[in-house]
């Protein structure tokens, strides 16, 4: 997100979808882990992405009839049951992946906030936006933060690490 909080073109994807630094940071933090995404967002991620990183995908929609693209996936229409079906894989963590509304549907619940901040200067793209929610700094702590500089490629970027100070009691339920 750049200082704005701006996350997604309104008119779908991701105005950064060529940062390569945040890229490899994504997909090596997602890796084998229980994901949740909105259904657009899922739909723009592509089977493949999901096949090279062994993430396990699920599906958060108000639409009780949508079918996802990729069979086998959950599709879930709250956020208590994206946590039951990661809980019942074993997992400890569920990553929200987004979209806008589904950050904030899942934001008050967050006990660890991982966030790619990027320097976009004068260089913001244009097409609308969709924001990350605000989020309240005094409920968090800084746990880590690995600075990048700007480089042939990429625009200078922070991945942010905060921890809730008061986690939450909702958490995926993992089954014995």
């Amino acid at each position: 997100m750049d200082a704005d909080r701006l996350i997604g073109r309104a008119d779908g994807g991701l105005p950064w979808a060529t940062i390569e630094r945040d890229r490899r940071h994504f997909r090596s933090y997602c890796a084998g882990k229980a994901l949740l995404f909105g259904r657009r967002t899922f739909e723009e991620m592509g089977r493949s992405w999901f096949a090279a990183t062994g993430a396990r995908p699920i599906a958060l929609t108000r639409d009780a009839n949508w079918q996802p693209p990729i069979a086998g996936t959950p599709v879930v229409g709250d956020l208590r049951s994206a946590l039951a079906v990661a809980g019942s894989w074993g997992e400890a963590e569920l990553v929200v992946c987004g979209g806008s509304s589904t950050y904030q549907l899942a934001l008050p619940l967050a006990d660890r906030l991982v966030l790619t901040l990027i320097d976009a200067g004068d260089g913001r793209p244009g097409g609308g936006g969709l924001y990350f929610p605000e989020w309240d700094a005094d409920d968090f702590v800084q746990t880590r933060r690995d600075a990048f500089p700007a480089n042939a490629d990429d625009p200078p970027l922070t991945i942010l690490w905060l921890e809730r100070k008061n986690h939450s009691e909702l958490r995926p339920a993992r089954a014995e």
